[in-house]
């Protein structure tokens, strides 16, 4: 043997050996997308701050086998990015999608990640107070008790149907025509004015805060008893339908599942839940209850 080319097949065997540990420990590029909303921080298109990002945050931290990216685009950019990728090393992934089977042609979804529930009502502060158990009321009692609501011509939805099932001779409710972009803000005038005793304003925290201060009031906020079995696990990921997108649901659903079986992380992965949907504070023990019975 010739010794005196150790050195240079030692130089050799170090460069092999560093190239090796660089390709082997290159991560695929993990972006997940979310299009402003109320709480997001963004700079340029990176996702900064807010609880949604805290929540995919929440679940990237388990993924350690990704590079994990946050960025916001208008809804139709996302979806184009998620049907047209172009980077092997990166898939792209939406959260707070909601289920319809046609977006299975061209996306992989993931399990659930939320609950979402249906149509809190509000009133002027405490106002349905003694009507109320757990911040639940029921809109029959309320109409036995001669309370008032507003409806608006055109809409149709769970909340008008039962409005309408239950104010029996429809005497308990207002008409008005006016356009949607509107409607949030008359209810807050005629609750205002106590022209009606109740109102669904939306349920996102943010939009009631602007409520209040935009007419100078304060809300009470109550789950609706009659539509308590209409709560549904909601807001899923939607990858890429390629193999990278495939491996991508897996690993969240996998964190999800991860985190969902140790019961202080689940109690801290629903609280995160909570402010990114937006909820009222005033409905946190109904949606804490639902969070028990649908996981």
């Amino acid at each position: 043997m010739d010794f005196n080319h150790l050195p240079i097949l030692f130089i050799r065997l170090v460069f092999l050996l560093s190239l090796l540990t660089t390709l082997t420990s290159h991560s695929a590029t993990m972006t997940w997308l979310r299009p402003m909303s109320f709480g997001i921080e963004v700079e340029g298109v990176e996702i900064v701050g807010g609880p949604e990002l805290q929540v995919m945050q929440y679940l990237a931290e388990r993924m350690p086998q990704y590079e994990h990216k946050f960025e916001s685009y208008p809804l139709k950019r996302n979806w184009y990015l998620i049907q047209n990728p172009t980077d092997d090393d990166n898939v792209y992934c939406f959260y707070g999608a909601s289920y319809k089977a046609e977006r299975e042609t061209w996306g992989y979804f993931s399990e659930h990640t939320t609950i979402l529930m249906p149509y809190p009502i509000v009133s002027l502060k405490g106002a349905l107070d003694k009507y109320s158990k757990n911040d639940s009321v029921s809109l029959k009692q309320l109409f036995s008790a001669d309370l008032s609501t507003v409806l608006f011509d055109g809409a149709v939805n769970v909340w008008t149907e039962a409005v309408r099932t239950y104010s029996e001779d429809n005497s308990n409710f207002l008409k008005f025509n006016v356009g949607h972009a509107n409607a949030e803000n008359l209810s807050s005038s005629l609750l205002k004015s106590r022209r009606i005793d109740f109102a669904y304003v939306g349920s996102s925290f943010n939009e009631i805060k602007k409520l209040e201060r935009d007419n100078d009031i304060q809300f009470s906020v109550y789950s609706v008893k009659e539509f308590e079995n209409k709560a549904h696990a909601g807001h899923r990921f939607l990858c890429a339908k390629n193999a990278k997108g495939l491996e991508a649901v897996n690993a969240i659903n996998h964190a999800i599942s991860e985190i969902l079986s140790k019961p202080a992380q689940s109690k801290e992965y629903r609280d995160l839940n909570f402010k990114a949907v937006g909820y009222h504070p005033d409905v946190k023990h109904r949606f804490d209850k639902m969070w028990e019975s649908l996981h």
